[in-house]
């Protein structure tokens, strides 16, 4: 869209609406920077004159949202680089920069969500796909490196307990442990391996 031009006045106007309706809409930025951004992003679409609108054009017109998005277009560069391309691909995710530089995710994220939540990641049902920040990528990428193998990026097969030290401590201290089913000739004799 093209720049905005926001009424000034609106800078003094709390936002009135959603989760910080309480804020100066001057403050936003400063305060919630993270929900400012949001707010940018999911008020492209929507009337010009909606309070919503306005309060996303004051803000994107801010010099400081400005030098945000220029720094994060940059992250965002840097953090899909060819290799962390492969290993998103390994997990079946597509990445793709949006011109605020912040990151849309596409593909198999449900098996992530959990860990892309933790990362930052905003889940969209109109889209189905997640919008995350280039350091919220970043940490993404770590957890799930361990995950992403040489063989396609699969998950590492085997069960959980051999990749995670305190779980597998346990397993061994179960299967030490004696056998007091009760059970003749142990619990061997009825379970179908």
């Amino acid at each position: 869209r093209p720049a905005p031009t926001p009424s000034p006045a609106i800078a003094n106007q709390t936002v009135g609406f959603g989760k910080h309706s309480n804020l100066l809409v001057k403050d936003l930025f400063a305060q919630q920077p993270d929900y400012a951004a949001w707010l940018v992003r999911s008020t492209r679409s929507a009337a010009p004159r909606s309070p919503m609108r306005q309060v996303g054009d004051y803000i994107s017109s801010l010099p400081e949202y400005q030098n945000a998005v220029t720094e994060e277009k940059a992250k965002a560069e840097a953090i899909l680089t060819d290799e962390n391309q492969a290993i998103l691909a390994g997990l079946k995710i597509t990445a793709q920069q949006n011109p605020d530089g912040s990151i849309t995710l596409r593909g198999k994220t449900y098996d992530r969500q959990d860990d892309l939540r933790a990362a930052g990641g905003r889940y969209s049902k109109d889209s189905r796909t997640y919008t995350i920040s280039a350091a919220g990528l970043g940490q993404f990428i770590e957890r799930s490196r361990a995950d992403s193998g040489a063989a396609g990026g699969q998950r590492s097969s085997g069960p959980a307990y051999s990749r995670d030290v305190e779980l597998r401590k346990l397993r061994e201290n179960a299967d030490n442990r004696p056998d007091r089913s009760g059970l003749e000739g142990g619990v061997d004799n009825y379970l179908s391996v």
